[in-house]
């Protein structure tokens, strides 16, 4: 594992140093005869992997490790025979990154595929590796556009590369004329216009770069020298590889359009019969039919059918007498309105999350009150033992008045129903001991009386003839009770 990480790092820092190479002087390399049957070679090698249709940022990790250094170090080689050949296309042109649109395409493309390399190398690095921070900086140091290429298709980023050495070295590396590139890149517009007028799959999520990208690409085709001139012009004196990197570019933004689309399709399928929308799918069908007009003039043998696809296809050759920047500006409000879709989608899915989050952190603090009303009742726990045992005293002192409960069974005792429990006194000691007991509860009785008689004498209220005192009243009360009259003690 740790060698593979080291050939992966080399290789990361080969490619990096490649790209550096532009910023410097002239090192004065040349590019030897044979350098065009290697490029061959390693292009025929990439585009027959079954996995080339696969994006960027997952393609390395699909496969064995060994397969992930070879691919890595066959885009290493592609990538420093590019830039051997641009710095040397430099020489007679300096201006030739700023003003030819396929050539600054392969470099990003280039970029796009060395941070692939860097980022997978250091989802294999172990923490705290020496080379972490150095390939994170390499990473920071390429340009916006190569991590906004992350999501393309490895095929499409070969192709990308591709025309750009075309376009510097002034031969056809790969071995497709513009004429074979224009014929693919026809059926692939095609196919894109079928899609686009019956969204029904879904692809991968369009990421925000996928989105920048897309613009990105609207904007340098409308600054191309032509872009204020009806298209049926380029279709007309356009030079061949001109309209192949022309079509190239159309089928990259039309395919980025479309994922976009798709996506928001999915969340509101009304979207496709907003205005904004069915105008830039018209304008895609436009770019379709003046691409497969160029392919058809061409082809040697196809000036026949040139004449027939323009007299088929009316309202499209009509199209093609409108400017292209007016065309191009038709797909990018339809891109726009997919976008504000997504936002809105974005949003809402941010506000249900904060919500959400709201209500959990709302349980929380329900839950942590609820538990600390707990902790305060345990600890008020004394005052509600002394409620309870107020309670209990009192049900004691009604059994102990009414003689139920256990102060029923003393009763039943001291009547000798259960002897045993005095041991020691005979019949008539245990009747004196009850009438001892029933006089003073009757004193008792008596005293609650005259405390209540008492609290509603005033200090001045004079004593009436016939009151009677403590003493003659209970005496009474004994003679009124004959029960009560047993024998002295």
């Amino acid at each position: 594992m740790e060698n593979n990480s080291t050939q992966l790092i080399a290789i990361s820092e080969d490619m990096a140093s490649a790209l550096r190479l532009l910023q410097l002087a002239d090192a004065g390399e040349s590019v030897q005869e044979e350098a065009a049957d290697e490029e061959r070679k390693i292009l025929r090698w990439l585009s027959n992997l079954p996995s080339v249709d696969m994006a960027l940022d997952e393609w390395f990790d699909a496969g064995a490790p060994e397969e992930a250094i070879a691919r890595a170090a066959s885009l290493s080689q592609l990538i420093r025979l590019y830039i051997r050949k641009l710095k040397r296309a430099r020489r007679r042109r300096p201006e030739i990154m700023r003003e030819d649109v396929a050539v600054e395409d392969a470099f990003h493309a280039a970029a796009a595929m060395t941070q692939a390399v860097a980022e997978h190398t250091l989802s294999t690095l172990p923490d705290h590796h020496p080379q972490i921070t150095k390939l994170e900086a390499l990473i920071v140091s390429l340009p916006a556009q190569a991590d906004m290429r992350q999501t393309q298709s490895v095929k499409r980023l070969v192709e990308t590369l591709e025309t750009g050495m075309d376009r510097t070295s002034g031969k056809n590396i790969s071995g497709k004329s513009p004429a074979e590139r224009l014929v693919e890149m026809s059926g692939r517009i095609e196919t894109t216009v079928r899609t686009l007028r019956s969204i029904d799959s879904l692809e991968p999520p369009a990421r925000e770069e996928s989105i920048e990208l897309a613009r990105e690409i609207l904007r340098r085709l409308k600054n191309m020298s032509f872009s204020d001139r009806p298209m049926k012009e380029m279709v007309d004196t356009g030079q061949p590889e001109d309209k192949a990197a022309f079509a190239q570019k159309i089928d990259e933004m039309a395919d980025l359009y479309k994922n976009l689309l798709q996506e928001a399709a999915v969340i509101n399928p009304n979207i496709l019969q907003d205005q904004r929308i069915r105008d830039a799918n018209d304008a895609v069908a436009t770019f379709s039919h003046a691409v497969k007009l160029m392919a058809a003039k061409e082809m040697p043998t196809s000036a026949a059918a040139a004449q027939q696809i323009s007299a088929a296809e009316g309202k499209e050759m009509e199209d093609l007498h409108r400017r292209l920047a007016e065309r191009l500006e038709s797909i990018e409000r339809g891109v726009n309105a997919a976008k504000e879709l997504l936002d809105e989608q974005q949003e809402q899915q941010q506000n249900e999350d904060l919500a959400q989050e709201a209500a959990d952190n709302a349980l929380s603090d329900t839950t942590r009150r609820k538990k600390k009303r707990k902790r305060r009742g345990g600890s008020r726990s004394g005052s509600g033992g002394k409620k309870q045992h107020k309670e209990k005293m009192a049900h004691e002192a009604d059994d102990y008045v009414l003689k139920q409960g256990r102060f029923g069974r003393d009763a039943k005792t001291a009547r000798g129903e259960n002897p045993a429990a005095m041991p020691g006194l005979n019949a008539e000691a245990l009747a004196a001991v009850r009438q001892l007991g029933g006089t003073l509860l009757n004193v008792g009785n008596q005293a609650k009386d005259i405390g209540a008689t008492l609290a509603t004498v005033s200090a001045t209220d004079k004593i009436a003839p016939d009151d009677k005192t403590v003493s003659q009243r209970v005496i009474e009360e004994q003679q009124k009770n004959p029960r009560n009259q047993g024998p002295r003690v």
